[in-house]
């Protein structure tokens, strides 16, 4: 297990107490943590405290993650902020979208509630938010009874939180903020989906670009036998690599017929060693 991973593993552990800090609140944890850092709120809204423990830093930092991978079900609403907490049931749109009115910013799902109906209030909701979003938020199912709000975890068969599942949700969102080729140049990009970032040095390309792929133009002249330095193809007038990899007519066909590199003929490359640069 490398650095990362066990620092990944080490906050899903961490992960499990803010956790139980979330929806255990009978244990003597959350008793005696909840009465010296979050007595007015939850474990999710805490302020970080310069005096804190170093448990209950490790604690915060775990929060963070906890919070993103949480979802909540709706009771009475009195506990899900609206536009702070995901509560929606999409797994792909589980956060509303509408951008928050400043004088909406702390309100509550409750408040989109009927107290008479104990349902949803369209007309209010249609009058706030995105289609989008009051659609998502008319289709969730509210109990006539006074539940409370519940958070689950998305990750497990359970809806409760595991060492396991948010080990695997910190990979998930880890890899998404890893660097790919979409933030390159275009002519980066046109390069990488033709040649390997790292070719083999026995391969074509590699040759190619280090001058030692044979053609007319780099092998000496005795081996030549005295032969013009023109294209046998294409009667060019000057057989170089790039020309009989790239420019050749007989080329050009061969290479059109690969997927993706149709495209890449409309770039104008300078030489191969920019070609096959990763």
């Amino acid at each position: 297990m490398g650095f990362r991973e066990l620092r990944e593993f080490n906050d899903a552990l961490l992960g499990k107490q803010v956790w139980r800090l979330l929806t255990d609140t009978n244990s003597l944890l959350y008793r005696v943590f909840k009465a010296k850092f979050f007595p007015h709120c939850s474990i999710l809204e805490a302020e970080p405290k310069t005096k804190g423990s170093y448990a209950w830093q490790s604690i915060l930092k775990a929060r963070d993650f906890t919070k993103n991978g949480t979802v909540w079900r709706v009771g009475d609403g009195k506990n899900i902020k609206i536009w702070k907490q995901r509560w929606l049931l999409e797994d792909h749109h589980r956060q509303v979208i509408t951008p928050t009115p400043t004088i909406l910013a702390d309100s509550t799902v409750s408040e989109l509630i009927s107290p008479i109906t104990k349902q949803w209030d369209e007309t209010l909701i249609d009058s706030i938010f995105l289609p989008y979003d009051a659609i998502a938020i008319k289709s969730i199912p509210l109990s006539e009874g006074s539940l409370k709000d519940k958070p689950f975890w998305p990750g497990t068969t359970t809806g409760q939180y595991t060492v396991r599942s948010g080990y695997k949700f910190l990979q998930a969102e880890n890899l998404k903020l890893q660097p790919s080729c979409s933030n390159s140049k275009p002519m980066e990009q046109s390069g990488r989906s033709v040649v390997p970032a790292s070719p083999q040095k026995n391969s074509s390309v590699y040759m190619a670009c280090s001058k030692r792929l044979p053609s007319i133009q780099t092998q000496p002249e005795e081996e030549t036998c005295g032969r013009r330095s023109s294209c046998e193809m294409c009667a060019a007038p000057t057989e170089d690599i790039l020309h009989a990899l790239w420019e050749c007519p007989q080329a050009k066909s061969a290479w059109n017929g690969v997927s993706g590199l149709r495209d890449a003929r409309k770039s104008k490359f300078l030489n191969l060693q920019t070609f096959g640069a990763k």
